[in-house]
């Protein structure tokens, strides 16, 4: 789990846009700024690519014993997600639709919670170039 960072906005300008477009929004100006700051470091990781990787890179961070498992299992839920991560160019770690899949695989008794995590690790850069 990364450290969380915090953040100050003490320019008065800054805070009163802030203020007028909570309440347009309806919403407590805080979690109005952590709204539009979630989404905008979202689109950066989309944009920088900091999660993606090639789906044969995301095949080899398994063991060849648990792939194997994994890929002979007969859980359909299991098989699709396999073949999703197959036919795709890239998988991205931190997808929501990743997690599931992993989540699965865990609850499917084929890989361990902690394995899990090891497998959809990836670093916080310091500086990533964009992706193109």
């Amino acid at each position: 789990m990364a450290t969380p960072i915090t953040v100050t906005i003490s320019e008065y300008r800054q805070l009163a846009g802030a203020g007028a477009a909570a309440v347009a929004a309806e919403m407590d100006t805080a979690a109005y700024l952590q709204d539009v700051l979630s989404k905008a470091c979202d689109s950066y990781r989309s944009a920088y690519g900091v999660d993606r990787i090639t789906s044969s890179d995301f095949i080899y961070r398994f063991t060849p014993l648990e792939f194997a498992d994994i890929n002979a299992s007969s859980d359909p839920v299991v098989q699709d997600f396999i073949a999703q991560v197959k036919a795709a160019p890239y998988v991205w770690l931190g997808s929501v639709e990743v997690i599931a899949g992993m989540d699965y695989v865990v609850a499917a008794g084929l890989l361990t919670a902690a394995r899990k995590d090891e497998i959809l690790f990836y670093p916080i850069p310091e500086y990533v170039p964009p992706v193109e």
